[in-house]
């Protein structure tokens, strides 16, 4: 055989190897660009479903005719659920923000309002009889010191806030959180200490 025979025959080969390559590689990325496809018309889909009110964005509690991105959640006082017997006049408040759809996380806060009162049905009513912070242009949401009136003794308060997202469109409110207040005070001790009397022998 001659080395011309060889040299075409090699290289007819290498053709038709690069060509089975070629023809995988554009069958990978049609398949992939069919996905891609697939996967945008599905999101436009869902899009549409949402703004045109099919399906309600999914909020952890509260109005969800909110127009907001966040939602709260996560209260805590003195950096507790629901703590009792809190001995701190002027208890620190937390909540957390939670995207209401992954493509809008990185959202920021830029308000807050918490309302605390006396009774559940006061903030039902959106009415703070102990406390109306009215809204404070703030990122703040961790540690934000209760402003309101006095509080007492074996007091209970309910609380809920409500934030303003970075665009300042105001999120629904929070579920109801609670806290109640210790002994803040020596007169408010009124047990008695249990034992024997004194004896001398």
């Amino acid at each position: 055989m001659s080395p011309m025979c060889s040299a075409s025959r090699s290289f007819a080969a290498s053709n038709a190897r690069l060509h089975r390559v070629n023809l995988s590689t554009r069958q990978w990325c049609n398949c992939y660009l069919a996905c891609l496809l697939l996967s945008l018309a599905s999101a436009q889909a869902d899009a549409e479903s949402l703004t045109s009110g099919k399906r309600p964005l999914p909020t952890p509690g509260g109005d969800l005719n909110a127009s907001a991105s966040v939602a709260v959640g996560n209260l805590r006082c003195e950096y507790l659920i629901d703590p009792r017997g809190i001995d701190v006049v002027e208890p620190r408040l937390s909540w957390r923000l939670a995207a209401l759809s992954p493509d809008q996380r990185g959202q920021r806060q830029t308000g807050y309002r918490i309302l605390v009162a006396t009774r559940v049905e006061s903030l039902r009513e959106d009415r703070g009889d102990l406390w109306d912070s009215g809204w404070v242009a703030s990122g703040q949401s961790v540690n934000v010191v209760y402003r309101g009136a006095p509080l007492h003794s074996r007091q209970r308060c309910f609380w809920k806030v409500q934030v303003r997202d970075e665009a300042g469109r105001a999120s629904a409110w929070s579920s109801v959180a609670s806290w109640s207040m210790g002994l803040l005070h020596r007169r408010d001790w009124t047990a008695q200490w249990i034992g024997a009397g004194v004896e001398f022998v």
